[in-house]
């Protein structure tokens, strides 16, 4: 089971890694994907011992469109004391946020959408953040 989630995930970047990018210039440089790792120390709810270690893979992925852009958020975390593997966490408290239409605001350098909070893009580091602190920082793979 874990490698034919694996094998989708795998074939899934390799669809997306290969399809034609729609638009030149400007759009170009804005989509791709926007990646984010962290770990954190994992404490028993009851006791406070330390239980281990988790890992999260937080991706974001925008596509141009038409009339802007798509924006669509995937998390897996991974827990390195159990054996389950990677896991979705489309289910999670901390889930995905939901996918959404944008328009880019060159000027600010933001993906503005009423339903969705701001997004921030260095264009020249390839670094897009969730917050104007710069806390979350997700780097550009391509």
């Amino acid at each position: 089971m874990k490698s034919g989630i694996t094998f989708i995930v795998a074939v899934g970047f390799a669809i997306f890694s290969c399809s034609n990018e729609k638009g030149s210039g400007s759009g170009d440089e804005i989509s791709g994907v926007y990646v984010r790792e962290y770990s954190f120390k994992v404490v028993h709810p009851e006791n406070g011992n330390e239980i281990g270690m988790r890992s999260i893979r937080d991706t974001i992925f925008i596509n141009q469109v038409e009339n802007g852009y798509e924006v669509s958020n995937n998390k897996w975390m991974l827990n390195d004391y159990d054996k389950e593997g990677w896991r979705n966490m489309e289910h999670a408290e901390d889930r995905s946020m939901a996918t959404f239409l944008s328009k880019f605001d060159s000027v600010n350098n933001t993906f503005d959408s009423e339903s969705m909070p701001l997004l921030f893009l260095d264009l020249e580091k390839g670094q897009l953040y969730k917050d104007k602190s710069r806390k979350k920082l997700y780097q550009k793979l391509r």
